[in-house]
């Protein structure tokens, strides 16, 4: 979505780790840090961290943020960065659900396209509008709706690769994105369990660090 802040760094001539950032107007996202299991405790993290931090400030953004893992936590606080809540990543094999179906949740339909981008900022806060619409193009079978009375209410996607905060399991469907008022979440979440219903299924759910 912005290749001038996809970094590759080198050891030896041999492509030892990864960093992206992107900017959404004054807000920025890093992702995808990560150095070869071999190669990590030699700075290579940290290299690619301040070319990405470096980028993001010649871009003018206000606010840098990024979800941490227990490894890579250390290298961020060191970087400035602060965290702001502190979430669980969960799995479970998905089964036949007890639950009730669900009417009011739909497939993605293009002309709900510029009504997700707005729900999108209105619960975020930032303009994400090049990557949902990236998501909407390449992933469309991927993406619910929920509707309300005045119009829509909540989107969740699920992807199997490409995406800003999906990471691929062997056998596993990766749930991605949701956005929702707190009425129409649960319905979002039961669809998108019942779709992947006998397969193993992982929700990932972030951890925000703030750049101080």
């Amino acid at each position: 979505m912005e290749p001038a802040g996809a970094f590759l760094a080198l050891w030896s001539g041999v492509p030892a780790g990864t960093a992206l950032a992107c900017t959404y107007g004054p807000v920025a996202w890093i992702a995808m840090v990560l150095v070869d299991d071999k190669l990590r405790r030699r700075g290579i993290g940290g290299e690619l961290m301040r070319r990405a931090l470096a980028f993001l400030e010649e871009s003018g953004v206000r606010s840098v943020r990024l979800d941490a893992t227990p490894l890579g936590q250390p290298l961020y606080t060191q970087l400035g960065f602060q965290a702001e809540y502190s979430l669980a990543r969960q799995c479970r094999r998905a089964g036949a659900s007890a639950e009730p179906a669900v009417s009011e949740v739909e497939p993605f339909r293009v002309e709900f396209t510029q009504a997700v981008f707005e729900l999108d900022r209105s619960v975020t806060g930032a303009d994400r509008s090049k990557f949902l619409r990236r998501v909407l193009t390449e992933l469309p079978d991927g993406v619910r709706l929920v509707h309300a009375r005045r119009g829509l209410a909540g989107t969740r996607r699920r992807a199997r690769s490409a995406g800003h905060d999906a990471r691929p399991v062997p056998g596993r469907l990766t749930r991605g994105a949701a956005f929702a008022g707190r009425r129409r979440a649960p319905p979002c979440r039961a669809r998108g369990l019942r779709r992947c219903s006998g397969r193993p299924a992982r929700g990932r759910t972030p951890f925000c660090k703030r750049r101080a």
